[in-house]
Formats: C-alpha cells, structure tokens, sequence
C-alpha cells in the first residue's frame, strides 16, 4: 500500500459494493471490526508488494488472536513515520519488534512493535481468483529473499523475460 497525505482516501467493499473512506477513518473501522474478530475486505492501492499483492487487488485482514507474527506473514500495520497504514511482509523478528519490508522494495520501513500492527493479510484476490503464492506458500522464502535484498534483483530479472516468452514456457 502506498504512503498517502492524512486526508487521503482507500477503497473498500463490504458484501461486494465499493466504498471509499478516508484513511484515519479506516484505520479505526478496521481496528473497531478486528477487535469484534470480523474480518475486512477492501482493495488496496500501490505497487510495494507486487507481484503478490498487486494495486487493485482486494485483500481479506484479519485479527491477529491466534495467528503467529513469523517471518513470511503479510501484516497491515500503522507507520511510525507517517500517518497511515502500509500493507507489508515481515522478513525478520527479535524480542517483539518485527523488521517490516515491501516485497518489491530495496529498503525496509524497519523495526515494528505489535503494538502497530493491526491484523494480517488472510487471503488475496486478484480478477475474481485467490492469491496462493507469496501469500498461503512461499512466505518464509519471499521473506528470506527479501531480507537478503534478492528478491528486488529477481524482480527486475523476471521483467526483462519477456511476456510472450514466459508464457511459452508456462511461467
């Protein structure tokens, strides 16, 4: 998710209908639904995660109760340094800090505590289909790349493929 100004808006969809709010007001709608444990819906914008979250697709955040904050989980969490949210991975984890990192980013946002994430991605929808990859599997590895700086290299390697070439040989 990319930084936005403070009066910035997001769009969201409850039961398949699209709203638009402004960010201070989602974070406390998403804080206010996660503490009653219901899940939100709603569609992101920016490009520091692709190619797993892509801008327009439409992620699922849910409460943190039972879920282990580990290296791989994709977690939405409020910036330190500016006033919003960020969609992220977190690629490492000491004595409850947790260095956060976009997956097509070169640079972390850095140490986080708990405290300032709010839930996790639970599933990723793309054109009406689930995101399986880099999202239920292969987090640990995209984390473990990511935090090595290798996946921004891969990234940039996979671009020069061209398309009709990848497509040829399945990828």
């Amino acid at each position: 998710m990319r930084q936005s100004p403070k009066n910035s808006y997001e769009s969201f969809i409850i039961e398949g209908r699209e709203f638009t709010l402004n960010r201070r007001v989602l974070i406390e709608l998403l804080e206010a639904s996660l503490a009653k444990g219901v899940p939100l819906r709603f569609i992101v914008r920016g490009f520091s995660m692709s190619p797993f979250i892509k801008d327009g697709d439409i992620i699922t955040v849910s409460n943190l109760n039972k879920k282990s904050l580990i290296p791989g989980i994709i977690v939405i969490f409020k910036r330190a340094y500016a006033s919003g949210l960020a969609v992220h991975r977190i690629v490492a984890r000491k004595k409850g800090s947790y260095l956060i990192k976009g997956d097509n980013l070169f640079n972390a946002d850095g140490w986080v505590s708990q405290e300032n994430i709010i839930g996790y991605v639970a599933q990723v929808e793309r054109k009406g289909k689930k995101v399986l990859w880099g999202i239920k599997r292969g987090g640990h590895l995209v984390a473990l790349m990511s935090r090595a700086r290798l996946l921004g290299y891969l990234l940039y390697l996979w671009r020069l493929i061209p398309l009709r070439l990848r497509k040829a040989i399945g990828l």
